[in-house]
């Protein structure tokens, strides 16, 4: 059994804040794994904010 935890940061150029979030989860394969972090991933970052606090920059640990 794996345990995934993603750690990504969400920069805000026009802000200048950095913020920080976390998903956690458990995978029992590693083929599940690969496939957890190559194809789920995406679909858990944030939705991009609204024109006046676009995200710029996304950095994934």
């Amino acid at each position: 059994m794996f345990f995934l935890e993603i750690h990504y940061h969400l920069f805000q150029k026009s802000s200048l804040i950095l913020t920080h979030y976390y998903q956690t989860f458990f995978v029992f394969n590693e083929s599940l794994y690969i496939f957890l972090f190559k194809t789920c991933l995406p679909l858990l970052l944030p939705p991009k904010k609204d024109k006046n606090n676009i995200v710029d920059g996304l950095f994934i640990e």
